[in-house]
């Protein structure tokens, strides 16, 4: 009798586990599916920071962490088995040597996986104790590394894995072979291009469609989600080592700027832990940001509050604010180290030589208009109260004290509505002051990009227009993952910057620029 209770009992357990599990796994599908879902983390190779990539103890370890999704690579043995494994070879990830395809499962057993050079208890797994393992506790990205399918659907159909496992490749021949074998199957196409992006669509109506930064733009992103599919990006490389110096926000930030939304990464519990992340404002225009250079200054005098409340009214995304320091220690808004030509009389010589009191009794406005014979010097302070809720600030810092502009900055939560814009020497002291804020470095020359990239881990960078128009510079900036802002060299030069790739236009017509971007999209409608 007791043994018959304790057998119930432990049924019942088995059950409720199991409906406990797979209520987890319906929850993370509904949110892949659902087009307003959170924004999902896969592990690369599963979380193998700890044990070997592609392993059962990686898998485990994503799903103690509680990521989302598994992408794990799947190839054939000789005799048919699916198992894990991502190279061509197993050279690199085992013990042993050779073409898994031409290896038996039975010979493959007796090899263990390496881990950082070194043997370790761990073998290569089926793919079916993957998918047992990972069963209800997690999604599943299959990365087919091998189109003999069949043994792939029946591993996939034996452990009622349908509804938790989506198939990733480029060749979309494989994808229409698996989507003829079970039209429940979820899938995600490789793209390289906005014209891929359609055929995509067009021959699977997937659920997920992979992209690269190269071409992530609001364009490719709008037709995405307008398809009713998420998007899938790439932390690998250049984001993943900025995630490890601490550079969280910003690199998310840019990862998630049009709105993808998932995100593979080697660095899963980073970004798990991250997200939701208080994001960068978004552009108002096709995607593009416009930077209204000292202020919108047509007719008005430039670097003044007048000049930064017409860029907002315009509907600019962000201001460039010039920042310096009174005699006296204060933060002030003025390009120029002399006030003499912003003047018509007075006193002249240099911002750091005068007071707050002195330089805000200055008239900078009449030498524009008589109109504007009142405005006068603004503080730092002054703009954030203006901007904040607003529009962003692109922050150049002529001479200016990091620790105060932080103090400031923080004082009205505008973290993430600030690029910074400075020397290499500040660029770093505000990093090490404040490892989310925006840092925007400017590597002139295309052959400087990769010197920046290490020094910096930048998600945004800023671009003169002659080593922009350079070739290979964008290939390289979105390589990296990095948004790039770039000067214009006059309204000719507008269509161009689009063609090139840029992310953001800073320029001193800014309600032209908008009139033209509008016009772009306008057309397209």
């Amino acid at each position: 009798m007791i043994k018959n209770i304790c057998l119930i009992l432990a049924g019942f357990l088995f059950l409720l586990t199991e409906v406990q599990a797979q209520s987890k796994v319906d929850e993370l599908r509904k949110i892949l599916l659902d087009a307003d879902g959170r924004v999902m983390v896969a592990s690369h190779r599963a979380a193998h920071n700890k044990y070997p990539e592609n392993s059962l103890a990686a898998i485990q370890e994503a799903i103690d962490l509680g990521i989302d999704i598994i992408e794990i690579d799947v190839k054939i043995t000789k005799d048919s088995v699916p198992i894990l494994m991502h190279d061509r070879t197993i050279d690199r990830t085992t013990t042993g040597k050779g073409d898994p395809e031409t290896l038996t499962f039975e010979e493959i057993q007796q090899f263990f996986l390496v881990e950082n050079g070194k043997p370790t208890k761990h073998k290569i797994p089926t793919l079916e104790e993957a998918l047992n393992l990972a069963h209800g506790k997690i999604l599943v990205d299959l990365d087919m590394k091998t189109d003999w399918l069949e043994n792939v659907i029946k591993v996939v159909h034996k452990t009622n894995a349908t509804k938790e496992v989506f198939f990733f490749d480029s060749d979309y021949e494989v994808l229409k072979r698996l989507q003829a074998a079970d039209k429940n199957f979820m899938l995600m196409p490789r793209t390289h291009s906005l014209e891929e992006v359609d055929s995509a669509i067009a021959l699977f109506s997937p659920e997920i469609i992979h992209i690269d930064y190269s071409f992530y733009t609001k364009e490719v992103a709008d037709r995405i989600s307008k398809a009713g599919a998420r998007i899938w990006i790439n932390a690998l490389g250049q984001p993943d080592r900025a995630l490890r110096e601490g550079h969280i926000t910003p690199t998310l930030n840019s990862l998630t700027l049009y709105g993808a939304d998932v995100i593979q990464t080697d660095e899963p519990a980073l970004i798990q832990k991250s997200i939701p992340i208080n994001p960068i404002r978004k552009p108002k225009h096709t995607g593009v940001y416009v930077v209204a250079h000292r202020g919108a200054h047509q007719n008005i005098p430039e670097n003044t509050l007048a000049a930064y409340q017409k860029a907002i009214d315009l509907g600019a995304d962000f201001v460039e604010v010039d920042i310096r320091t009174s005699k006296d220690g204060e933060l002030v808004s003025i390009h120029n180290k002399e006030v003499d030509t912003y003047i018509l009389k007075g006193k002249t010589g240099l911002v750091a030589d005068k007071t707050l009191k002195e330089l805000q009794k200055l008239d900078i406005g009449s030498r524009v208009d008589k109109k504007w014979k009142s405005e006068r010097i603004p503080t730092f302070e002054e703009i954030l109260k203006l901007c904040k809720g607003k529009i962003g600030i692109y922050l150049d810092v002529k001479d200016a004290d990091v620790e105060k502009m932080l103090a400031l900055i923080e004082k009205y939560e505008m973290q993430n509505d600030i690029f910074w814009y400075a020397s290499v020497d500040k660029l770093k002291e505000v990093q090490a002051a404040c490892p989310d804020c925006l840092v925007m470095p400017d590597p002139d020359i295309a052959k400087n990009l990769n010197k920046v990239f290490e020094a910096f881990k930048p998600s945004i960078i800023a671009a003169n227009w002659e080593g922009f128009s350079e070739e290979g510079y964008e290939q390289k900036a979105h390589k990296n993952s990095a948004i790039i802002i770039v000067d214009d060299n006059g309204s000719e030069t507008w269509q161009k910057a689009l063609d090139l790739g840029c992310n953001g236009i800073q320029t001193d017509d800014p309600e032209g620029l908008i009139n033209f971007l509008n016009s772009i999209e306008q057309n397209s409608n």
